[in-house]
Formats: structure tokens, sequence, C-alpha cells
């Protein structure tokens, strides 16, 4: 059985401009960005009335998600959870 979505995970070319989308656009909660050295990420979670969504933004060059974004240069949906 599937459960409830927590969040989908969007990879994002630029997390300031991202940020601003969802805050200007949709009036979203915007969450602190932190960075996750071990995973290297920077993430953001929105939230919005029913549901999150976490930015991903690469951190240091061997980042996954820049791997992810040289494939996709725009961004987009990289998991959901």
């Amino acid at each position: 059985m599937i459960g409830r979505l927590n969040h989908v995970a969007i990879a994002v070319p630029d997390l300031q401009a991202a940020v601003a989308q969802y805050r200007d656009t949709l009036g979203a909660e915007v969450g602190t960005p932190q960075d996750e050295p071990d995973h290297g990420v920077t993430v953001v979670f929105i939230t919005l009335p029913n549901t999150k969504v976490e930015l991903l933004y690469p951190l240091g060059a061997d980042s996954p998600i820049r791997g992810f974004l040289d494939k996709n240069p725009a961004g987009g949906i990289h998991h959901m959870c």
C-alpha cells in the first residue's frame, strides 16, 4: 500500500530564483537553506497546504545533484518520498 506523500524533491540550477518563485508566486512558506555536506546538497523545504517541496541545489564539485543538472540543465523532479 502506498502511504501519504511527504515531499517532492526538485533539483534546481538557481536556488534563490526557485525560492523566490515559490514564495512570491504561490505564497508558500520557505524554510532556511540547509547545507548537507555528506550528501553534497543544499536543501530548502517549501511548505504548501497539502505537501512539501524540497529544493535541491548542488554543494561541491562532486555533488550528485550537479550530475543530475548536467543532464537536466533546467532542473526537474529528482525524487518523491
